[in-house]
């Protein structure tokens, strides 16, 4: 459980406590992003237009949970998007 009023840093920091104690799924540690880099970046669209990733692909989520550069990198690709959808409207 996440505290309220944190920052995004810190909530990520208390989800990574939280699964300490779990192990990395090897499969999904070693996922390569850039080989489906199409699917995505339609995944993206998606999660930028209210799906949630966990019910879109949990496996890609927990991936996400457990490398910090691919979730960066996915979450500025959504906040780009989702900057792109408000223009539009």
């Amino acid at each position: 459980m996440t505290p309220p009023n944190h920052s995004p840093s810190l909530e990520t920091l208390f989800k990574l406590l939280e699964n300490a104690d779990q192990p990395f799924d090897e499969d999904c540690v070693h996922m390569d992003c850039t080989a489906d880099c199409e699917d995505f970046s339609d995944l993206a669209q998606q999660v930028a237009q209210g799906a949630k990733l966990e019910d879109l692909m949990p496996m890609f989520a927990t991936h996400l949970d457990q490398i910090g550069c691919c979730r960066q990198e996915f979450e500025a690709l959504v906040a780009v998007l989702r900057m792109s959808l408000d223009e539009s409207d």
